[in-house]
């Protein structure tokens, strides 16, 4: 249906239009027409309202802007025309903004759009069409074939770049307006984080809220060669020559100052009083004591920030923004016995990954274009496994795009967390090398930090959790987002793929197939008597504890059963070695609790009671009853057979144990191990 207004206010002046919207009526009412000029060319516009069957096939959620030019020539100036009318009303909030209909006279319509996404991968998603083409053709599939063969082709999730267009800007809403905030009131702010979790982008986009709203944000690349090689006042009057440039004051009394400072302060001394403007300084560490290629900057950085610093508090006319990886340069108070100036004077924070319902936003818009459809079981799975990570996220679903493009599917295409989990180690591993590009520096800045996160990685629980009661050491794999420490003793890699790439590579430095450390041979007598003298300390304060609470008894007031016997374990060598100690564990833990249960004449005590009120607890008991009933039947029932399967997964990868280098030691530590971390996270749970 073309609308009435449609009609009166276009078709009557503009009638040659009507046979190009006709071929769209089967899909679309034309609600909306005008005839634009701007950059010296001519074009129809219209508004297109998706019918039912086209807002299922392309997730067309809003009007879709349909542009007729009659040039036989395309010009990058008739994007431009459109992407002004997108930009202002009555398009802005009513039309689709990642997508724009293009019919054109010229016979390279289709090949010159794609030429234009491959120069300018931002853009937004042109379907072309030859003029002559779509009114000639009898074929009434012919736009719906158009839509799906130039929207479905275009792999949006496909760019390592830094967004530098509001168009694919996703998310970060309250840390632009908080920064925002902070620009209008000359207060500084840091943004620090892992590499590829969008600090970069998040900067442009404030450059651009900023200018839009007539204040001056000037970004510096400190990476750039051209600005890490120059010196402390090279830069500064670089940063002056940009200001006057900005506000017109090229010439003045500030250009006579004898020094770069002077220059500096005279020249922001001289702006008007109600002037605000920000300097944005990325890879903050380029220009910074840190750096190893510009050794100067180990004697500059103080000056430099000094000057930034003594200027602000006098004048109170601008702001500055940092942002890199490493955060010490607002967290130390001295270098080399120097206040460092940037020490208390900027508010800052750690940008980690997308919330999920950001992660949804992104997901849905991009998917919608690419006829990929991610239910809500596919979002929270890509987000628990990545953890919101940007690259990581897209790179993924870069990847099935285009294995559902090599099975020719038909699109649209639902994905659900089943697909995503299927050859899901396969495509982390074509990521792999990002991985390293986003933990590399957190292992040059903080290397106990990462020692700690091998440890993490490769099962030394234990060791992590000690270390971990030292807040301070566990203060920047929280910050950036990598370790949850929510559940007490039962920390966890948010970005599992970044667990298994640490991993990994902890496996190649070390020569060994499982990544799990292993207790060398001369420490393994002292971790033995360690961690069964924890365990049985733990265990009946866990029990006085509970008691307490008047909740089900595990061993009615006397501990575990033979307790010096567990106590006194030995290290295990050999297979009967092992069967020896899992038997006198499950004596001592485990066949007490049963014996309970008996006593109370509750069936499946220790399935129903012990599971449902001390669930952690239970993991660490029933890895002891798996692991024993593993090495003394010979087949298991079906339940049985679910849990071991799950312990050897845990625990060795779903290796068989009997096959790696001293296999039955690293199953008597998994079983001590899982013990502690057990008891201690249950504990933790009523404390």
């Amino acid at each position: 249906m073309i609308h009435k207004e449609v009609r009166e206010v276009h078709l009557d002046k503009f009638p040659e239009d009507e046979v190009v919207l006709k071929k769209f009526l089967p899909d679309f009412e034309i609600t909306w027409a005008k005839r634009t000029y701007a950059f010296n060319t001519e074009l129809s516009l219209f508004f297109l309202k998706p019918l039912k069957h086209i807002t299922h096939l392309f997730g067309f959620e809003q009007e879709v802007l349909l542009a007729v030019s009659a040039f036989t020539s395309l010009e990058a100036r008739t994007l431009q025309a459109i992407d002004q009318s997108l930009q202002q009303l009555p398009a802005k909030g009513r039309v689709e903004q990642t997508v724009a209909i293009l019919v054109s006279s010229d016979q390279r319509t289709e090949s010159w759009l794609k030429e234009f996404a491959a120069r300018n991968p931002q853009s937004r998603a042109y379907v072309g069409m030859f003029h002559d083409d779509l009114v000639s053709s009898s074929d009434s599939w012919y736009l719906r074939n158009k839509l799906q063969s130039q929207l479905f082709s275009r792999d949006l999730f496909d760019y390592t770049l830094p967004i530098d267009e509001d168009l694919f800007f996703f998310g970060r809403a309250s840390i632009i307006a908080e920064h925002i905030d902070a620009i209008a009131k000359s207060e500084n702010r840091g943004l620090f984080g892992l590499r590829k979790t969008g600090k970069t982008s998040l900067l442009f986009k404030l450059v651009r809220q900023s200018q839009a709203e007539g204040r001056l944000a000037k970004y510096y690349d400190c990476k750039a060669p051209f600005i890490y090689r120059l010196s402390a006042d090279e830069f500064l009057d670089k940063i002056c020559e940009d200001i006057a440039k900005h506000f017109k004051c090229e010439k003045g009394k500030w250009k006579k100052q004898k020094t770069s400072s002077l220059r500096f302060f005279s020249l922001v001394e001289q702006l008007p009083n109600n002037t605000k403007f920000c300097l944005v300084f990325d890879e903050i560490e380029y220009i910074s004591n840190n750096n190893k290629l510009a050794s100067h900057w180990r004697d500059d950085y103080i000056p430099f920030w000094q000057s930034l610093w003594s200027t602000q508090s006098q004048q109170r006319k601008f702001s500055f923004i940092i942002a890199g990886v490493n955060a010490s340069l607002v967290e130390t108070d001295k270098f080399d016995g120097v206040q460092n100036p940037l020490f208390g004077i900027i508010k800052y924070r750690y940008l980690t990954g997308f919330e999920e319902d950001e992660l949804h936003s992104l997901l849905t818009t991009f998917g919608r274009r690419m006829g990929l459809k991610f239910d809500s079981g596919a979002v929270t799975c890509l987000f628990k496994r990545y953890g919101g990570h940007p690259l990581l996220t897209r790179m993924i679903c870069s990847q099935l795009h285009n294995e559902i493009k090599v099975q020719n599917k038909n699109r649209p295409v639902s994905i659900s967390s089943a697909i995503i989990n299927s050859s899901i180690r396969s495509r982390e591993d074509e990521i792999s090398f990002y991985c390293k590009h986003i933990t590399s520096e957190l292992e040059e800045f903080y290397p106990f930090e990462f020692e700690m996160l091998e440890m993490l990685s490769t099962g030394s629980v234990v060791d992590f959790n000690e270390l971990a009661q030292d807040a301070e050491l566990v203060r920047h794999l929280k910050s950036y987002g990598l370790v949850d420490l929510s559940s007490p003793y039962e920390p966890k890699f948010r970005i599992p793929v970044i667990q298994n790439f640490i991993a990994m590579q902890w496996k190649r430095r070390n020569s060994v197939t499982v990544a799990r450390y292993v207790v060398p041979v001369e420490r393994r007598l002292e971790y033995i008597a360690g961690r069964t003298a924890s365990i049985l300390r733990d265990l009946r304060s866990a029990e006085k504890r509970f008691g307490s609470l008047s909740m089900p008894v595990l061993y009615e007031g006397f501990g575990p059963s033979e307790a010096e016997l567990f106590a006194s374990s030995s290290v295990v060598i050999t297979r009967d070695q092992l069967v020896s100690f899992l038997n006198q564990c499950n004596r001592s833990l485990v066949e007490p609790i049963d014996r309970v249960g008996k006593k109370l004449n509750k069936t499946n005590y220790f399935f129903n009671e012990i599971k449902n009120f001390y669930p952690k607890l239970w993991d660490g008991l029933n890895r002891v009853r798996s692991y024993r009933n593993y090495f003394m039947h010979l087949s298991l029932i079906d339940k049985a057979e679910e849990h071991l399967a799950t312990y050897l997964d845990l625990d060795f990868g779903g290796e068989d144990p009997h096959n790696l280098p001293d296999g039955m030691f690293r199953i008597q530590s998994a079983v001590l191990d899982g013990l502690i971390i057990s008891i201690q996270a249950e504990i933790a749970t009523y404390d």
